[in-house]
């Protein structure tokens, strides 16, 4: 591109960008009149007005992008289309690269061995709704019937009840493991996403190694196992992950059984976190496209048929449960955005947080429009796999901030920044590493850089966190930690409360949480009488109604929970479960903050 026409293209981009931030807060579609107090309502914000902000800030120049490509470089779409295609051979191994890779997921490994095993006081909230969940249906077996959830039933019920039956040990530790060996899986899903990448590059081997100890150098750490830390990839990105490499690997392998656990996989997701199913289902969408581009038929088929397949089967041997599965996930994905829902900062501005989502969105932006410059070019023998590998993940880039668009506060907006990262990470690479391909610096082609390269790489990645006597003591220390009494991780007047309640409830049948402490059913080892146990996700008027009239048996509630502040006050947030307590419940007990409520006779 010659001087004069990237002068124009700046001018042409940067305005389109400008006109896209001007028409931003122009987009206010009126709140549905759902009467659910929150943000949303408060400032009249319907759910759909940041989405399609969103859309229009990443499109406008975007389409921008391609109308200059069209007009000033006489590009085309059929162009971009034909690029879709697969036609080479993708098989390139390189033993080099399995050896660092074996030994990179070694250190991984010994790494996960050496996790020091700490005690920390609970999130009595977030740790509430895995903990209570998993109790109820360890009593009745009940999934969605027993419990409203609002992630996913493997995130909230099964995946703690898994670790609780694998170590025969109903505890607090068990729980907080697993998070741990989620954190390790997810680990080993990017190191071998990292992989899939190196062996698309037609780059010399050397380079190929410096490629991969760079890339994992930088995305090993965007996951740890502090579980009190803001991850920038968090554990529910497993199933995503596990979609982007199935479709690599068909793409690279032709191997049909990448279609049918794709297939598994959008089935699956919407149990894992209803979230990321909805971020799968389109990147499926995707997917499909690319099969009828590539005329790739039986792969097709072969999806199609396995979601179907897997839906048929949980409709007939969950026929109960499915239904309820249906009711609650409408519910979640239709009213969740006004009981939770933060408005989205506009960019470029000095608003809370607008700084970080600015970020974001031109990282995202511009991880498209690369993405569309490879297609729109012609085959290039370096760009002609990897670029597979960019376009799946800036696809990921795009979807996933939608998880900052339904919640935009500080985590939820770094969050957003997980696959751009990736993104960045692997097309800054590969642009420095092909630029030294073709130096004259013979030095880095020589097989003396790796054996300098590498041992750098791994002491700052790996070594740091590596400790031989938590190796060795490993299974010890898993096992004491998973058998450590619950009172250890409760701080002390959440433990005041347990001792002294416990007596009052241990007759009840059930009890009912009007508070967010959602951990104090478990704690109390007494199911939740209504399936809102996790008070904070009620909602809309219309679940209100549902938890009074599943209250029939209710005798005791516990209030004014120490996490109830938060948010708005329960009073506000749900002013029709609020006057029926006050209507058909009298104060029994303070116990330190925590009010007793009793039924009336």
């Amino acid at each position: 591109m010659k001087i004069e026409k990237k002068i124009h293209y700046f001018v042409f981009i940067s305005l389109s960008i400008l006109i896209a931030n001007y028409i931003w807060p122009i987009i206010k579609l009126p709140t549905n009149n759902y009467q659910i107090a929150g943000e949303y309502f408060r400032n009249n914000h319907h759910s759909f007005n940041d989405i399609i902000r969103y859309i229009c800030f990443i499109f406008i120049p975007l389409i921008s992008h391609i109308l200059f490509k069209l007009h000033y470089e006489k590009k085309s779409f059929l162009n971009l289309f034909l690029n879709l295609k697969v036609t080479k051979d993708y098989n390139n191994i390189n033993t080099k690269i399995y050896f660092f890779f074996s030994l990179t997921f070694l250190i991984l490994i010994f790494e996960f061995l050496s996790i020091p095993l700490i005690i920390e006081k609970i999130d009595i909230f977030h740790s509430g709704q895995r903990l209570s969940s998993a109790f109820k249906n360890s009593i009745d077996g009940s999934l969605w019937s027993g419990s409203f959830v609002s992630v996913g039933i493997i995130y909230e019920t099964l995946g703690t009840k898994f670790i609780w039956n694998l170590f025969d040990k109903q505890t607090i530790g068990s729980m907080k493991y697993l998070d741990l060996i989620y954190s390790f899986i997810t680990k080993i899903l990017l190191l071998y996403l990292i992989l899939i990448v190196v062996n698309t590059l037609n780059f010399d081997e050397n380079y190929k190694i410096i490629f991969f100890l760079a890339s994992s150098f930088f995305l090993m750490n965007v996951n740890n196992y502090n579980s009190n830390s803001t991850d920038l990839f968090i554990f529910r990105e497993i199933p995503i992950l596990l979609c982007v490499i199935f479709f690599l690997k068909n793409i690279f392998t032709g191997n049909y059984i990448y279609s049918f656990l794709i297939g598994f996989l959008s089935f699956f997701v919407f149990f894992w976190s209803l979230d990321r199913g909805i971020i799968l289902i389109f990147f499926v969408l995707f997917i499909i496209f690319f099969f009828i581009i590539n005329k790739k038929y039986f792969d097709l088929s072969i999806l199609l048929s396995s979601i179907i397949f897997f839906w048929v089967l949980f409709f007939i041997f969950y026929n109960k449960e499915f239904y309820y599965f249906l009711e609650n996930s409408i519910s979640i994905i239709k009213y969740t955005p006004y009981t939770y829902g933060i408005v989205h900062p506009l960019p470029f501005t000095d608003e809370k947080n607008s700084a970080r989502a600015t970020k974001n969105l031109i990282v995202i932006l511009f991880s498209l429009i690369i993405s569309f410059n490879l297609f729109f070019g012609s085959n290039s023998k370096n760009t002609e796999k990897f670029k597979f590998c960019l376009l799946a993940i800036c696809i990921l880039s795009f979807l996933s901030y939608l998880y900052a668009l339904g919640r935009s506060d500080g985590p939820h907006i770094r969050q957003g920044f997980a696959y751009p990262a990736i993104f960045l990470t692997f097309y800054i690479l590969y642009r420095f590493i092909y630029y030294f391909s073709k130096s004259k610096l013979k030095i880095l082609k020589s097989n003396i850089v790796i054996f300098l390269i590498s041992p750098i790489f791994f002491i700052y990645l790996f070594i740091v966190n590596v400790n031989i006597n938590n190796i060795f003591s490993f299974k010890g220390r898993v096992i004491e930690y998973v058998s450590t009494e619950d009172k250890f991780f409760l701080s002390e007047e959440d433990f005041n409360f347990i001792k002294l309640t416990s007596n009052i409830v241990k007759n009840e049948n059930c009890i009912q949480l009007f508070t967010n402490d959602a951990a104090l059913l478990y704690l109390l080892k007494k199911p939740n009488c209504t399936r809102y146990y996790f008070v904070y996700s009620i909602g809309s008027i219309s679940n209100q109604e549902k938890m009074i009239n599943e209250m029939t048996n209710t005798n005791l509630i516990i209030l004014n929970g120490k996490t109830d502040n938060w948010d708005m006050p329960l009073s506000i947030k749900y002013p029709l479960v609020f006057n029926f307590i006050n209507k058909n419940y009298t104060e029994y007990k303070n116990i330190g903050n925590r009010l007793l409520k009793i039924k009336k006779n």
